[in-house]
């Protein structure tokens, strides 16, 4: 704007005022909305996070469970009364021991767990911590059993995945049957 009497331009304070005023009024608008839509957002990630998880670890166990010869419901002591599944792999070579392994969900941090038992190994988590490490996404069961054996050719997983930091949860159930060719 330019002054009367000089060759000086500016703005006047009145001006000044305004555009701050618009600029504080932009400000908080976009700061409104993103606090609406982040933990929107956060609980869309903690979902798909437990959905996720969920599949992996009914994907592995299905895997294993279709190309097993023998799959035997037990009674393990890291989750009592709730059972525990071993699957015994056909064998491959005749001079070897079968392979063999358990999945169990521990009681005391309801976490899934693969354990190799021939060849002996140490327990690996199937579920457990998210990627960014800080929730975990816990194994619950359904009807106070997660693994139920008909035959020993018919597995039925059931479980609820639940991330622990913002309690969202995902039911799973599936029947999950041995392939004919290795069923002896």
């Amino acid at each position: 704007m330019k002054l009367f009497g000089t060759n000086q331009q500016g703005f006047t304070l009145i001006e000044i005022i305004i555009g701050f005023s618009l600029t504080l009024l932009l400000l908080a608008s976009v700061a409104f909305l993103f606090s609406v839509h982040i933990p929107t957002w956060l609980r869309g990630q903690s979902q798909v996070e437990v959905q996720q998880t969920a599949r992996y670890a009914l994907d592995k166990m299905t895997r294993e469970l279709r190309y097993a010869e023998r799959v035997e419901l037990e009674n393990f002591t890291f989750y009592p009364n709730k059972g525990s599944i071993k699957i015994i792999k056909p064998q491959v070579v005749t001079n070897q021991p079968q392979e063999t392994c358990r999945y169990f969900v521990d009681s005391s941090n309801h976490i899934l767990y693969r354990q190799p038992i021939i060849p002996s190994g140490s327990r690996q988590p199937v579920t457990g911590a998210n990627v960014l490490n800080v929730n975990a996404v816990e194994l619950y069961p359904i009807d106070g059993k997660v693994f139920e054996v008909l035959g020993n050719h018919t597995t039925i997983i059931t479980f609820v995945a639940v991330d622990k930091g913002t309690g969202e949860s995902h039911a799973v159930r599936t029947a999950v049957h041995v392939l004919p060719q290795f069923i002896r």
